[in-house]
């Protein structure tokens, strides 16, 4: 029998221009994350889908997804993206761009990647926004990498973002 998917919403986010898509802990321009530009600004709506995939591992994270606000009845067509989304923390979001470097400046804000960690285990469990500027979840299996999927408007603006663990 296979088992349903359910949906969590995290909350809502504020992005402008660009959207980092990686592991809290890496930092800006490393191979394995993504900064998406061209997307439409505004608010946007961060969800999960979490499943029980078995014994051997309860349920887990196997979406995380985030959605433009004008597109929520939508559900959008989506691409791969030609990038790899690494994890090596268990964990990966998207995050507003400038939020994204004033913690990765010299070095990682460790009270920073603190309070995301400590995030993903309260509320509804494995995923959380945090400080209206960033969604973030537990990462399906754990570490590795993970597809990048993409929507556009059909004015070539992004309008939503899934990252599939599972």
């Amino acid at each position: 029998m296979t088992k349903k998917k359910i949906k969590h919403r995290l909350g809502e986010i504020e992005l402008k221009d660009i959207v980092f898509v990686s592991d809290p802990i890496y930092f800006p321009g490393i191979w394995c994350q993504a900064a998406i530009g061209g997307i439409k600004s505004g608010k946007w709506v961060g969800f999960m889908y979490k499943k029980d995939t078995g014994k051997d591992w309860g349920t887990r994270v196997t979406d995380l997804w985030i959605t433009h606000e004008d597109y929520q009845d939508e559900f959008p067509t989506l691409y791969v993206k030609d990038v790899e989304i690494g994890v090596d923390s268990a964990k990966a979001g998207f995050f507003d761009s400038d939020y994204f470097l004033e913690h990765h400046k010299s070095e990682l804000d460790k009270e920073w990647a603190d309070r995301l960690y400590e995030a993903t285990k309260t509320g509804e469990g494995d995923g959380a926004m945090v400080d209206g500027k960033c969604v973030v979840s537990t990462s399906g299996l754990g570490d590795g990498g993970y597809n990048l999927y993409a929507s556009q408007n059909s004015e070539g603006e992004t309008v939503a973002l899934r990252i599939k663990f599972i």
